[in-house]
């Protein structure tokens, strides 16, 4: 077939230009948001368009579709419905994720947030060992704290993380929240100071702990992650006996934090026995013996 019509074929003499070929377009501005405004509303372009893009060129098909594109090459980076109402925010979930950045261009770009950029490097490249497939959302959550935090305190966090083989943004946000508190009330961050980490590392010689009635009552945010640093030192490290009457499902609304829950119950449930005692309690089973025949007298 191809012989047959390979005599018909004529060689291209130009460059094709293949640059979108929309018979007009609109050019709108990117706001920091990585949105642009069309008719009274808001239209999301993907993460990072904002720092690469000052304006993006837009058409409107027939079935009501926002078509928005780079001018230059004519990429398309968005496609939107328009809407009838006013005032509205319409958003592409995917745009939440910086799909334009590889994970080592983005592990980089993190690692830079730090002042010691190969110890923060050697700490990402450990978490994305623990987990490859969430990679991504692992470094929007440092990259979050490193954005809202400055950098004496992420640098710090890093070094605490290190020190405690703490590889994960859930662990790295926890250890924020630490050293922030320890900050309070000073003027220059003393995280290295003895004094300031000794309350944890006194755990290191316990060799058991019991905890009674855990879960008895609910706990706020203070408490949750004062009791995750405290399983988290006991760690591997010590033995614990926990005793309540809240089954592990029921701990997240008593702690009033999801991902706090399933950190902890991460670390309890690794290495774990669990003993469930569905008899009457020693007080119930001795409480007949107390009121009944076997009075006590005088």
């Amino acid at each position: 077939m191809f012989s047959s019509e390979k005599q018909h074929l004529r060689p291209v003499i130009q460059n094709l230009d293949i640059k979108n070929n929309y018979k007009s377009s609109i050019s709108r501005s990117v706001h920091k948001d990585n949105t642009i405004r069309y008719l009274s509303n808001r239209y999301s372009l993907p993460l990072g368009t904002f720092n690469n893009h000052e304006t993006v060129c837009i058409n409107v098909t027939e079935d009501k579709q926002l078509i928005i594109y780079i001018s230059d090459t004519g990429e398309i980076i968005a496609n939107h419905h328009i809407p009838d109402g006013k005032g509205m925010l319409i958003k592409d979930r995917k745009h939440s994720r910086d799909r334009t950045k590889g994970i080592d261009a983005f592990m980089d770009t993190v690692a830079q947030q730090f002042e010691n950029y190969k110890q923060a490097y050697d700490f990402l490249s450990e978490i994305r060992k623990k987990y490859p497939r969430y990679m991504r959302d692992q470094l929007q959550m440092i990259l979050k704290e490193t954005k809202e935090n400055n950098r004496k305190i992420i640098s710090a966090t890093l070094q605490e993380c290190v020190k405690r083989k703490l590889y994960g943004a859930t662990d790295f946000s926890d250890v924020v929240s630490y050293v922030k508190r320890h900050r309070q009330g000073t003027d220059t961050l003393a995280i290295d100071n003895e004094e300031y980490i000794k309350p944890l590392n006194k755990t290191a010689q316990w060799i058991l702990v019991i905890i009674d009635d855990l879960m008895f009552m609910a706990m706020d945010q203070h408490e949750a992650n004062m009791f995750f640093h405290l399983i988290n030192d006991l760690y591997n490290q010590t033995s614990i006996i926990l005793t309540s009457n809240k089954a592990p499902k029921e701990w997240g609304e008593l702690l009033g934090d999801q991902a706090i829950t399933t950190a902890i119950l991460d670390r309890i449930l690794h290495r774990v026995e669990i003993i469930h005692l569905n008899e009457d309690s020693y007080r119930m089973k001795h409480r007949s013996t107390i009121f009944g025949q076997e009075s006590v007298s005088n």
